[in-house]
């Protein structure tokens, strides 16, 4: 993860442009598909939430999946594809239950395909 961005003003960023970039590359998956599970969610909740919960939930846990994914990778010598067209899609399907009122982080790391 990178560290939080210096402002010209000696001011920085809450958030880093790696978190960023997970919730937007979240966020196109979320609003890009339609079948997904989180549909019913977005419809009980209504966009703004869904767009919270994006930025405080799923950014820092995709950022996390993503590391491990990576390590993991790494030591099994596999491909893990791209973060935000392969990674994203997958672990929003696999990794989060949308069955309650919020989305729940039910794992980390998908399983490689074999």
């Amino acid at each position: 993860m990178s560290e939080p961005l210096p402002l010209p003003n000696g001011a920085t960023l809450l958030y880093s442009w790696d978190h960023v970039h997970a919730a937007m590359c979240i966020w196109e998956e979320m609003v890009t598909t339609t079948d997904g599970a989180w549909e019913a969610t977005r419809e009980n909740v209504g966009t703004v939430q869904m767009r919270a919960w994006v930025i405080t939930i799923l950014a820092p846990a995709a950022e996390a999946a993503w590391e491990a994914a990576s390590s993991r990778a790494e030591a099994e010598d596999y491909d893990p594809g791209s973060y935000d067209w392969d990674f994203v899609p997958i672990w929003l399907r696999m990794c989060v239950d949308w069955s309650g009122d919020q989305p729940v982080v039910r794992s980390t790391v998908p399983e490689p395909a074999s």
